[in-house]
């Protein structure tokens, strides 16, 4: 009766019976990181391409472009050029406007102009005359330094007065010779002594002269010392010479 029984029941005896389970709260917790994570790596990595791609936009839009000004350039170039220009010719006038001044302020009684030189680009002077002081001549060498003549800075009229002028060297000359100046060659005041009756024709260049002298104006107390001029000189005087022999 009791096989009966089962059998109209409909379950079997010996079939395993499975029941569905709950889900452990704990399962369910452990789950939850991990979906959290995933969001926010997929958060960053969007979010990051947007910004990067913003980023590059931004950059193309924002990069100046450069300004073409090579013309207004070369007009400035032109005009600081001109004015630089215009400051060295005004410089050379004030200079030959100075030095004609010097000339004009140191004549010799019979109204005939002395070698004035300028040592370099300085404004200083070097002044050379004769003076006769009876049978025979006394010859002077004079610096005049245009810094130290307050009526030069006062009124812009050369003073050839004792604190602008400074002697530099001075010799006797007997009746017979005569010292003729040759030229300036950086500091070196080159001289000729000569007879005094000596006319050596329009073409002569004292230059190629023998027996030439020179003075050191850069020393305190300079003494006549024998001077060989150097090959360029030489070669221009004699070049001046020659045209002058094939003029006549």
């Amino acid at each position: 009766m009791s096989g009966q029984s089962s059998e109209s029941s409909g379950t079997p005896l010996n079939r395993p019976q499975f029941e569905p389970q709950p889900l452990s709260c704990c399962s369910a917790r452990s789950q939850a990181p991990k979906m959290i994570l995933a969001v926010v790596l997929t958060a960053i990595i969007v979010g990051g391409g947007v910004f990067f791609w913003q980023q590059g936009l931004f950059t193309v839009k924002e990069t100046p472009q450069p300004i073409v000004v090579t013309e207004n350039c070369d007009k400035v170039d032109g005009l600081t050029q001109e004015l630089q220009l215009s400051e060295e010719q005004v410089g050379n006038l004030q200079d030959q406007l100075l030095e004609t001044k010097v000339k004009l302020a140191f004549v010799n009684p019979s109204g005939r102009h002395l070698p004035v030189f300028r040592l370099g680009d300085s404004d200083t002077f070097v002044l050379v005359r004769v003076s006769p002081d009876g049978p025979n001549s006394i010859f002077t060498v004079d610096a005049y330094d245009q810094a130290k003549d307050l009526e030069y800075s006062n009124t812009g009229n050369v003073s050839l007065d004792l604190s602008s002028v400074s002697y530099l060297y001075r010799e006797e000359m007997s009746a017979d010779s005569r010292l003729d100046v040759v030229g300036l060659d950086g500091s070196r005041l080159v001289l000729w002594e000569t007879g005094a009756d000596n006319s050596p024709g329009p073409c002569f260049d004292p230059w190629l002269a023998e027996g030439l002298n020179y003075l050191d104006l850069n020393e305190e107390s300079p003494t006549r010392k024998p001077y060989q001029a150097p090959q360029s000189i030489l070669n221009e005087a004699q070049i001046e010479f020659s045209n002058c022999l094939d003029a006549d």
